[in-house]
């Protein structure tokens, strides 16, 4: 039973990851900011503060689709890159914080 749950977690998380940069409404999600970023990085990809691999199968960075999807958008990850955002060139953020 354990063991379901955790990988119906797994996969939903993964298609949570999926769904924010499809998202179908209006010009998209304007601010976004979780943990689990390996659930946005293939698995052959190294996260960039951590010493592990992304967790997507379907080889997409979706951190990636995300930013080139929106114009005038930033990825952050850590406080270095939050602190740089220009607030009067950006309309789409999106943060992820943690690896897990």
């Amino acid at each position: 039973m354990y063991i379901a749950r955790r990988a119906y977690s797994f996969s939903f998380r993964l298609v949570i990851a999926l769904q924010l940069v499809e998202f179908p409404y209006g010009d998209g999600i304007e601010v976004v900011f979780a943990g689990g970023r390996r659930k946005f990085i293939p698995n052959y990809e190294m996260d960039p503060e951590h010493s592990k691999k992304g967790e997507r199968l379907d080889g997409r960075n979706l951190l990636q689709e995300w930013v080139a999807k929106y114009p005038n958008s930033e990825y952050v990850w850590n406080k270095t890159s939050f602190d740089q955002i220009d607030e009067e060139k950006v309309d789409h953020v999106i943060g992820w914080w943690l690896s897990e």
